[in-house]
């Protein structure tokens, strides 16, 4: 007897067959089923999967991310996972013979495996945001702090599988599609040349030609403006000012505040008790000259116009990748020299220095050597006895310009009579240099360059409290161990570096482990963000300055209590 099919009913007195065709859901029950049922959609392996990526991201950084950006990257994290897992089922399914279907047991253990492994990971990091904290004094409760994070990357996960879930009748339009056109053995071509033309037409019509002109003019905007405080200055002294050779307009918005921040004669005087002068600080923009060779020349001209090369001290700065300069770089020794100093510095980017790294790194070095070499020419007409006291500096990609204007220590000695490099990176090729030749028994984040007789490295100023002859010219790099523009190097993804073994160093915490590849990715992630550890940690340099030039080039009746007190002054003005 045939059994007859489900929907369908008696057939009617007339002999005629009617089918039944069920009703169509409404456009709400469809979003409803879409939205509440997301989590039926995937298998335990794929929640599995994703509980392993969600406690990736939560693996120790260098330092603490705010809230929504761990937030954002962890629920990323999950969507990537699930994504992952679900590519491995479908490469399961295209096996010749497939394995047997799991037993439910299996399936609810695997699935309070995963639960398992994502509390685990929120318990770690809970431990590790503690201890952090502890170490980079930082306030505030990390509960909270992880509570918010949670739920952002809750939020993000379901955002993005939801976007997948309703493109999925589309995709499997596509899959017919191709099913009934091209033939099984051309079918794994078909899907890479649609793939590879789907990315190309991402890359050149939405990244080339809308995201990426949206950033650069976004950047050039945020270049142009300027901090509502920012005003030109008045003093002669300073670029931008009536009787400058350099249009305000022209300074970018790192060059107004570096130009308009500099201390007051009151404030110098104030502090040292005697007679002060007025600082000069000379900027050049990208806009205020075509080409580098004339952007160093006009900021040659500018010393030239406000007597620069009469002060004591002359500080060649090369600016970091957006063209700033940090604050705490020139008034240490403005503060000290009660203002008898200039300062100079020429933009060559208004990007981070992490695309510029990327990018055109050369920049950095062209600039910093137009520079120099245009400085040097004009110092070399005056007579020894004439000539102020010639100084360096550069933080994070202005270092690495600067530290390319010389081939070896040698010519350093030969050229300047100081140099301070702040937040150096690994692609230095002194600090490589310096670091790999360290004497035996110093770390790598501390190392120690032939008894410290010209090269110190220090990661707070009591470091440079060395022992030992401590010759002229001399050299000073900071670095924090949690800086990870310093120490980020595609090797992580494969080695364990020297700052992660025993001893750890101040600001590392002994909870951070070495985990190949994600080490490598939640650096990266760090060097990217940067900016969000407390002063003196990360990448983030303050009055530490102080005591690194009092100890390069601190005038003959200068004193430690001095170092001390101005450490302070510059303290209670960062607050």
């Amino acid at each position: 007897m045939t059994r007859r099919p489900a929907d369908m009913r008696p057939p009617p007195p007339g002999g005629a067959v009617v089918t039944v065709v069920p009703p169509r859901p409404t456009r709400w029950q469809s979003r409803r089923a879409v939205s509440l049922h997301l989590g039926m959609w995937f298998s335990p392996g794929e929640w599995l999967a994703a509980s392993l990526f969600f406690a990736a991201s939560l693996t120790p950084s260098l330092y603490p991310r705010p809230w929504l950006t761990q937030g954002v990257l962890s629920g990323a994290a999950v969507a990537i996972g699930l994504g992952t897992g679900r590519a491995n089922r479908r490469l399961v399914s295209l096996l010749p013979t497939r394995p047997p279907a799991a037993p439910p047991a299996a399936r609810a253990a695997v699935l309070l495996l995963a639960g398992a492994t994502a509390s685990w990971a929120l318990l770690a990091n809970y431990h590790w945001q503690v201890d952090v904290r502890r170490l980079m004094t930082i306030d505030g409760d990390a509960a909270p702090y992880l509570a918010s994070a949670v739920a952002v990357a809750a939020a993000i996960a379901y955002a993005v599988v939801l976007v997948v879930r309703l493109a999925h009748p589309g995709l499997s339009c596509y899959a017919g599609l191709v099913t009934r056109i091209v033939p099984r053995r051309g079918r794994g071509l078909a899907h890479t040349i649609v793939a590879l033309a789907v990315t190309v037409a991402v890359i050149d019509i939405g990244i080339a030609s809308e995201l990426v002109p949206s950033v650069n003019d976004r950047l050039v905007a945020a270049d142009a403006g300027s901090d509502p405080d920012v005003r030109p200055p008045r003093s002669g002294g300073r670029s931008g000012s009536r009787a400058s050779l350099v249009a305000w307009d022209s300074l970018g918005r790192m060059g107004r505040r570096f130009v308009a921040t500099a201390p007051t004669v009151g404030q110098l005087r104030a502090f040292s008790g005697a007679p002060a002068r007025a600082p000069i600080r000379a900027y050049v923009g990208l806009a205020s000259a075509p080409s580098v060779q004339a952007r160093a020349d006009l900021a040659v001209a500018e010393l030239e116009r406000t007597g620069a090369f009469d002060r004591d001290v002359l500080l060649v700065i090369t600016a970091t990748g957006t063209g700033s300069v940090n604050r705490h770089a020139v008034a240490p020794l403005e503060y000290m020299y009660r203002g008898d100093t200039a300062a100079v510095a020429v933009q060559y980017s208004y990007l981070p220095s992490w695309l510029v790294m990327g990018g055109n790194q050369d920049r950095a070095r062209t600039t910093a050597s137009a520079l120099f070499d245009a400085v040097t020419r004009r110092l070399r007409r005056r007579p020894l006895s004439a000539r102020p006291l010639l100084l360096l500096y550069g933080e994070s990609l202005g270092s690495f310009g600067s530290e390319q204007v010389f081939a070896d220590l040698a010519d350093i000695r030969a050229h300047v009579d100081g140099a301070l490099w702040v937040g150096p990176t690994r692609a230095n090729p002194l600090w490589r240099q310096f670091t790999a030749a360290r004497d035996a028994g110093s770390p790598q984040w501390r190392p120690v360059y032939q008894d410290g007789r010209t090269v110190r490295f220090a990661t707070n100023g009591e470091d440079l409290n060395q022992s030992g002859r401590w010759s002229t010219p001399r050299v000073v790099y900071l670095q924090h161990p949690s800086d990870p523009v310093t120490w980020w190097t595609p090797d992580l993804a494969f080695t364990r570096p020297a700052w992660l073994r025993d001893p750890r160093p101040r600001g590392i915490s002994p909870r951070t482990p070495y985990l190949p590849i994600i080490t490598f990715v939640q650096t990266t992630i760090d060097t990217i963000l940067g900016g969000n550890a407390p002063t003196g940690h990360g990448h983030i340099y303050g009055p530490e300055h102080v005591d690194a030039w009092a100890h390069i080039a601190a005038p003959t009746d200068w004193t430690r209590a001095d170092t001390t007190r101005l450490r302070a002054r510059l303290e209670s003005l960062a607050d």
